[in-house]
């Protein structure tokens, strides 16, 4: 299941809520366990007396001893892996948009990697941005055959941007 809003909509709750239905409808079990994915800075646990059946995995762009771990598909599988390995249920993965656009997400990916392939050199940017792309879209596209796979269910958060417009009601365009 995926769940798309702006900040502040209900993503998180609403994906406990399902979540929660998910795991008891698939145990047959109520308070079965359900586990979730935050890399909103621990914002997830603002619910966790509604939820006390949440199992908790704060993920963060960097270690235990600070260094830069960011949010690169290969983390994104691991995460999956253990969740099927705990058995459990459900995981909900709140927010996937770093996945695409986080530190060490695939456009971050493709930026480096990018960088790599021209040397820092402006002017073949476009020239080589196919071949960053050759580079990176297979790992995402390992992620999200993992996902596809995935022995558990998951709910997936992801954050939408606002649509810009002019004016209001009937006067409404899009910019």
């Amino acid at each position: 299941v995926g769940l798309s809003g702006a900040s502040g909509t209900g993503k998180t709750y609403s994906a406990l809520r399902v979540a929660r239905g998910m795991a008891e409808g698939t145990t047959g079990k109520k308070g079965s366990p359900i586990g979730y994915v935050d890399t909103e800075n621990r914002r997830a646990l603002h619910y966790k007396r509604d939820f006390p059946e949440m199992v908790h995995f704060d993920m963060q762009a960097v270690d235990e001893k600070g260094n830069m771990v960011g949010f690169g598909p290969e983390r994104w599988i691991e995460v999956i892996d253990a969740a099927e390995a705990a058995n459990l249920p459900v995981l909900v993965i709140d927010s996937f948009s770093h996945a695409w656009e986080g530190v060490g997400g695939v456009l971050d990916l493709h930026a480096q990697t990018l960088d790599r392939l021209t040397n820092g050199n402006d002017n073949l940017k476009d020239k080589r941005s196919q071949l960053a792309w050759a580079e990176v879209k297979p790992r995402y596209r390992r992620l999200i055959d993992r996902i596809v796979r995935a022995k558990c269910n998951i709910v997936i958060c992801t954050r939408a941007k606002p649509v810009m417009q002019q004016g209001f009601g009937d006067n409404a365009k899009n910019a």
